[in-house]
């Protein structure tokens, strides 16, 4: 046996070629905060001026996949919602419980991870970015709980 794998065609080589499929990746670009933010508001708000990545697609056939890694925090009782825009577009949907979100009887400290596969259909300058918003205005939504944690937010362009 001499550990080829034939297709029974009559090629040359006797090699099965690996089918196509899939994108490349194009761009990659990343953006990180470490400023504690808070919020007690119950629209979304950005997150962080920091934690927002611009991109610009090189066809409207690209999608953005988005990488969303937070620090969070919320006061006791309380629904702290997270989510990801693009522009001015939610991405998880419009309506209030449509993001991800953390339901806490006690203070919660964790991280968390979003993603979204994003079929912009643009090849205009995108902006995505971290929102957050509390479940009641007398209780706050954190973001970065303490000094020493971290957030990122990383899109990829998928060639396709």
């Amino acid at each position: 046996m001499s550990g080829i794998i034939g297709d029974n065609t009559g090629r040359g080589t006797g090699l099965i070629k690996a089918a196509g499929g899939g994108g490349k990746i194009g761009q990659v670009l990343s953006a990180t905060d470490t400023t504690q933010r808070t919020t007690n508001s119950a629209t979304y708000t950005l997150a962080s001026s920091t934690l927002t990545v611009d991109i610009t697609p090189a066809a409207t056939s690209s999608k953005i996949l988005v990488f969303a890694t937070i620090a969070i925090g919320q006061s006791s009782a309380n629904q702290g919602h997270y989510t990801i825009y693009r522009d001015s577009t939610n991405l998880s949907g419009s309506g209030n419980d449509d993001a991800f979100m953390i339901n806490q009887v006690g203070d919660l400290y964790q991280g968390m991870s979003m993603s979204f596969l994003d079929s912009p259909s643009s090849t205009s300058a995108l902006t995505y970015q971290v929102r957050i918003k509390t479940g009641s205005t007398n209780h706050n939504t954190k973001l970065q709980y303490s000094a020493d944690t971290m957030s990122t937010i990383t899109v990829m362009e998928v060639l396709v």
